[in-house]
């Protein structure tokens, strides 16, 4: 059965699992080469826009992913355990969860990092003549964030909003808001020296390199800037069926965005980046909107709003909600 799921594109492979009684939502895609199997196809959810990659093995008692998470490619997840990974989750290409008997959760915006191990049972000497046997749930809460070749021992939790460093062993629970290095991982400093206050100013500042990193991203070639307090827009060209298109990219607070209208754009083309919520009479004539205070969004169903959507997820760690009758 799992040789026949991971062959199939996404296109069939999704409404297969459906008929077969998963809870799958809107915009998943599962890549070529992976497959998820648990104890029933009833027993397995995905929540709307989440991503498995390709060559990707999920097989659990119980499979439960949230909204917009994405798992990349090379993962191996196996066990009798359950796996339960919130929304906006990440989980690294080349990572090794070993789910035994026990369980690993994830909290909503946590992140396991590329070559992580997870293992909920430690043990491999004989039992019988007195050597160590450990068995327990692993969890990552809300914001946690452990990155590439962490090892992560059975029974351990990383708290909210904490972070681990690079190939880190975690053989205790790290308290919330704490970071943590080290063989064993011990506690450095408290998370809030390391986090920077944003305020409105700052947060326009750094949506503004956000935006001016997407044309070089995506190789646009672009054409024009206008700057103004408040507000900027910026002109790309983007090449379409060997034909080149005009675009605008719009970076606003909340007081400027009315002024977009006197630079001449089409608002048809324009994807706009806000430090906050948008009025509802302006966001109808929008191609996408990006409220990036908030973490809201317009439908991203076409694929280049998607591609937008992907690049603020995958380069700057912003995944926003999508609303999809906005």
């Amino acid at each position: 059965m799992g040789l026949i799921l991971a062959v199939l594109p996404s296109v069939l492979k999704v409404p297969l699992y459906k008929l077969a009684g998963a809870n799958v939502g809107k915009g998943v895609s599962i890549g070529f080469g992976s497959f998820i199997l648990a104890s029933s196809f009833s027993k397995i959810s995905i929540g709307n826009h989440s991503q498995i990659r390709q060559f990707t093995v999920i097989i659990c008692s119980d499979v439960s992913i949230g909204n917009y998470t994405e798992i990349a490619m090379f993962v191996w997840i196996w066990g009798a355990g359950r796996l339960d990974v919130g929304d906006k989750c990440y989980i690294g290409p080349r990572c090794i969860i070993n789910l035994r008997k026990n369980d690993f959760k994830m909290g909503e915006y946590a992140g396991l990092g590329p070559g992580s191990i997870v293992y909920t049972h430690g043990q491999w000497l004989p039992y019988t003549q007195g050597w160590p046997r450990r068995y327990g749930d692993v969890v990552l809460e809300d914001y946690a964030w452990v990155p590439a070749r962490v090892f992560l021992s059975p029974g351990v939790k990383v708290g909210t909003k904490s972070i681990v460093g690079s190939g880190a062993v975690v053989t205790k629970d790290i308290p919330p808001h704490s970071f943590a290095a080290g063989v064993p991982a011990k506690v450095i400093q408290q998370i809030e020296k390391i986090k920077n206050h944003v305020d409105q100013d700052e947060l326009f500042k750094r949506i503004v390199e956000i935006a001016e990193d997407l044309p070089d991203f995506f190789g646009f070639n672009a054409t024009s800037k206008h700057h103004q307090e408040g507000l900027i827009i910026i002109q790309f060209e983007r090449n379409k069926f060997l034909r080149k298109h005009s675009w605008y990219l719009g970076v606003s607070n909340s007081e400027c965005i009315h002024e977009v209208a006197k630079y001449g754009v089409d608002t048809k083309k324009l994807i706009l980046f806000s430090t906050g919520p948008i009025p509802e009479g302006f966001k109808e004539g929008l191609f996408v909107w990006f409220d990036l205070k908030n973490l809201k969004c317009s439908d991203i169903s076409d694929s280049f709003a998607f591609e937008i959507w992907n690049f603020l997820r995958r380069t700057w760690c912003i995944t926003c909600d999508v609303l999809e009758h906005s």
